[in-house]
């Protein structure tokens, strides 16, 4: 009896903790990658989170770069057609070859990804 009533109190522990951790998780969609947006980066609205490769910087203005999808590291001949999705951000500049989860949104009317957020996930050897 006593290893019946263990069991039922072991398991609705277990229960109300899985409840719990499930209940304090966010619900945060995953991240797009550049090949998503590729064909219509118009068609996406609202705050979007992107995922690439920081891979080229605007000559003309150091708060705009280009970041490239993470399958273009696969491609290493000069004839890659590498799409470059240009982001905007008033923050401090990653670095050449830094993979990025940066959050933002389209500015209305442009392919400019105005960047609000970056996270630095790693360093790749470009």
């Amino acid at each position: 009896m006593k290893q019946a009533v263990r069991a039922l109190f072991a398991v609705t522990v277990i229960a109300v903790l899985l409840v719990s951790l499930s209940a304090c998780s966010e619900n945060t969609p995953a991240a797009l990658n550049i090949n998503d947006l590729r064909t219509d980066p118009g068609a996406f609205t609202g705050t979007l989170t992107v995922t690439g490769i920081l891979g080229a910087f605007s000559q003309n203005d150091p708060q705009i770069f280009g970041i490239m999808d993470k399958s273009e590291l696969q491609c290493t001949s000069p004839n890659c057609n590498k799409f470059y999705l240009p982001v905007r951000y008033a923050g401090p500049a990653p670095a050449y070859g830094d993979e990025l989860v940066v959050t933002g949104s389209f500015m209305p009317g442009t392919s400019l990804f105005a960047a609000t957020d970056i996270k630095i996930v790693r360093n790749h050897n470009l």
